[in-house]
């Protein structure tokens, strides 16, 4: 509760962004938050800044042991980061292909839409290919919509 107070308080602030990501930002180390908490501060967290610490620590998050944390922080990452950080945000989506958790898949083949209108790369292609013959609803769609943003130059 002492979160929510102070983050009330810093409405008053005339920097308020900057104030609510960092109080967004310390609210992760906070080891009383439940996991539902957590998610919903990582949604949070690039509304008010996109800063590199805050990349990084998004990062680490999607190597969490939480099949939600690490859902939401690859989905955070490619849809806030992938213009800054392309490589970086690649190599975290790359490294969920053998994730058998369906929500990590589900973020996961969403993230690769990001990444298909900033990028085609071979392994990428692989793996949104590799996410239309899942066989499950909502990754086979969400790689199809992903090879509908690659951006790749046909010859007629």
């Amino acid at each position: 509760m002492k979160f929510i107070n102070e983050w009330a308080k810093s409405l008053e602030s005339t920097t308020r962004i900057e104030k609510l990501a960092d109080l967004t930002y310390d609210a992760f180390f906070n080891v009383d938050n439940s996991n539902e908490v957590n998610v919903t501060l990582l949604e949070m967290l690039p509304f008010y800044t996109r800063r590199k610490e805050h990349f990084f620590y998004v990062k680490a998050l999607s190597k969490h042991s939480n099949p939600a944390l690490r859902a939401q922080a690859i989905f955070t990452l490619a849809e806030n980061y992938t213009q800054s950080y392309e490589s970086e945000v690649l190599d975290v989506i790359l490294g969920t292909a053998n994730d058998t958790n369906l929500t990590v898949m589900v973020r996961s083949s969403q993230a690769c839409s990001f990444l298909a209108t900033v990028s085609t790369d071979s392994k990428l292609v692989q793996l949104i290919i590799k996410f239309c013959k899942s066989g499950k609803e909502k990754t086979t769609a969400n790689g199809i919509r992903a090879l509908g943003h690659l951006q790749v130059e046909v010859n007629p």
